[in-house]
């Protein structure tokens, strides 16, 4: 069998320094990927683009700039039309790996690429309140927040190789199906994503949407692959309920890439999906 090629692709907005700390993050994980692209959407400070020019200089990554004003869906498509790998890693620019992530990402496509499996997330630490617990970041006024403590970009190698699996996630040391996959990080076998069509040009949820087109376009399933885990520090998708004002448009363009398909009923149709498929997780788990 042909090796497996595995890739990853960042995309981002206003975000040279975040970009900067997660390639740095990915630096000791570089062996394991075969390709390296960052895709920015266009922004109004001058200050952006050199510094992204400059680190990704610095780490060899291909720099894609686009030509027009864009969201991160179109950020990620045309991410996806520069990749060349078998396996595509998506990362938002709000996410730092832990040393062997990517590493754990790849060796489950290797170890499951003969099972039907369109999809999978990393296994991750979801917000700041989770590192927080830890006790790695301090609270902040004595509650949590989303944006970054100071001193962050400095502190964070100190403690980031620290961070064991999430439990949650981890699951044994197997896979298993799950609804979803996240925008922070996940990655996606190419040939799945040109058979669904790519991203929706409808909504910006790059990632609900794919993860709805694999359950029901395809025979294939999504799925957490456990491993070390990606931090989300950002956590502050515009899908979020850190976002609410954009709740309505995001509700609005589901349903117009879904024919006029609500997420609660999409959701209730990929449900019922995962519960006829699954004999695929027990078959994970006797081969985990």
């Amino acid at each position: 069998m042909a090796k497996l090629t595995f890739g990853v692709a960042i995309v981002t907005y206003n975000g040279w320094k975040r970009v900067a700390a997660l390639l740095k993050s990915i630096q000791t994980e570089l062996a394991w990927v075969d390709q390296l692209l960052v895709s920015e959407d266009p922004v109004p400070y001058p200050d952006v683009r050199p510094g992204l020019i400059d680190v990704c200089k610095g780490y060899r990554a291909q720099l894609l700039l686009s030509d027009e004003w864009g969201c991160m869906q179109g950020n990620a498509t045309r991410a996806m039309g520069e990749m060349d790998t078998d396996i595509v890693a998506i990362l938002s620019d709000d996410v730092l790996v832990a040393p062997g992530c990517l590493k754990d990402m790849r060796d489950f496509w290797v170890k499951y690429s003969v099972f039907p499996v369109g999809a999978a997330c990393f296994s991750s630490w979801g917000n700041w309140s989770d590192i927080q617990k830890m006790g790695y970041i301090p609270h902040e006024n004595g509650y949590y927040t989303s944006h970054m403590p100071g001193g962050f970009y400095d502190s964070w190698p100190d403690w980031i190789c620290k961070i064991p699996p999430n439990p949650f996630w981890f699951n044994g040391g197997h896979p298993r199906m799950y609804i979803n996959v996240h925008g922070s990080g996940f990655a996606l076998r190419r040939d799945v994503y040109d058979y669904v069509g790519g991203f929706a040009k409808e909504t910006w949820c790059y990632d609900e949407d794919i993860a709805a087109k694999i359950w029901l376009k395809t025979p294939c399933v999504v799925a957490v692959a456990p491993g070390r885990p990606l931090i989300h520090y950002g956590a502050a998708s515009q899908c979020g309920t850190e976002h609410p004002e954009c709740t309505f448009h995001t509700n609005e363009a589901w349903e117009a890439a879904w024919g006029g398909k609500t997420k609660v009923q999409m959701d209730g149709e990929m449900r019922a999906v995962i519960a006829q498929r699954a004999y695929i997780d027990q078959m994970f788990a006797e081969v985990g």
